[in-house]
């Protein structure tokens, strides 16, 4: 399973060509691609890119009970030294 070679740009655009961003190749450097009836007649897998944004919600009990253990362990919610410790 092979990356689609990048165009150059740096701009980042999803699906934007209508081509999968994933393909099956046979050619070591990647750059050729096998066609859908082909990945079919050998039972290959497809593989296509889902992105599901999700919102992480912490409840203020949650942001309370970190704060606390940082305190009773020594350190200052305020900082990042808690988060150093634990590495």
């Amino acid at each position: 399973l092979n990356r689609c070679p990048e165009s150059g740009s740096t701009e980042v655009t999803w699906l934007a060509s209508g081509r999968c961003h994933y393909f099956w190749s046979f050619d070591p450097s990647g750059s050729t691609s096998l066609s859908r009836r082909v990945c079919n007649v050998l039972g290959l897998p497809s593989y296509r890119t889902c992105v599901i944004p999700v919102v992480p919600y912490v409840h203020d009990y949650q942001h309370e009970a970190a704060k606390y253990i940082q305190e009773i362990q020594g350190f200052d919610p305020l900082t990042q030294d808690f988060a150093r410790a634990c590495g």
